[in-house]
């Protein structure tokens, strides 16, 4: 039996970590406008939204993913090391709890996505195992991951801190070139539909046989079950 815990995520999550990051994370975001978008922003810079974090969830955090935060919230920015560290950190939390090794997977931008557990054959079916398990992995994750994970989703490809998950999404690929400037939040939020049901059609702009395009999309969040599976 196969059980999924995501919070936020998209994912669901680095060697190319800031390669759409932009030089002054840490400042004021910059003033771009996505076509039909609202402006609405998460936070006002990115040390303004570590601080932000860190008041929401600062009473469940373990101490390394807390002490991440505190020097984001000086420094606007977390490290490749740090996010594969915080990963590692969840995974380990799970297995300590008694429960198999979280899976997750590394896309190019240097996001991890993933953290399913797949029961072992024994507890196939057992739903008060799968209850206990999926209880685990949300500690876990809470203590270990998750404001962590939404600050460098955010620090991968969404610079200006969109609060609209789509909106994040398109300024991400507009700047990245791998849509027209014109493209809009309506248009992509068609087009992610046809991609989810598994019915892409010819003209679409959206490819999400893109590494790139799939990288935008998960660091703004976007979870997909991808038709050709998960990444090696």
């Amino acid at each position: 039996m196969g059980v999924t815990r995501r919070r936020c995520v998209a994912a669901a999550c680095g060697v190319l970590a800031c390669v759409m990051m932009l030089a002054a994370c840490g400042g004021q975001t910059e003033d771009t406008a996505v076509p039909d978008g609202t402006g609405e922003r998460l936070a006002s810079s990115f040390t303004a939204y570590a601080e932000q974090l860190l008041e929401r969830d600062g009473d469940v955090l373990a101490p390394a993913q807390y002490e991440v935060l505190e020097q984001a919230a000086r420094t606007g920015e977390i490290s490749a090391a740090d996010y594969a560290a915080a990963w590692s950190d969840f995974s380990s939390c799970v297995v300590d709890s008694g429960y198999p090794r979280p899976d997750y997977y590394m896309l190019e931008n240097g996001l991890y996505q993933g953290g399913s557990i797949t029961a072992p054959p024994e507890y196939n079916g057992d739903i008060a195992y799968g209850e206990r398990l999926l209880e685990a992995s949300s500690v876990c994750k809470t203590a270990h991951l998750i404001a962590i994970q939404e600050f460098y989703q955010a620090q991968a490809g969404n610079p200006n801190l969109y609060a609209d998950r789509s909106e994040g999404a398109v300024d991400c690929l507009r700047r990245a070139e791998l849509v027209p400037q014109s493209y809009t939040i309506a248009q992509y939020r068609e087009e992610r539909d046809l991609w989810n049901h598994n019915a892409p059609a010819p003209d679409m702009i959206l490819d999400l046989n893109s590494a790139e395009v799939r990288g935008c999309l998960a660091a703004n969040d976007t979870d997909f079950t991808f038709p050709w599976g998960s990444e090696d």
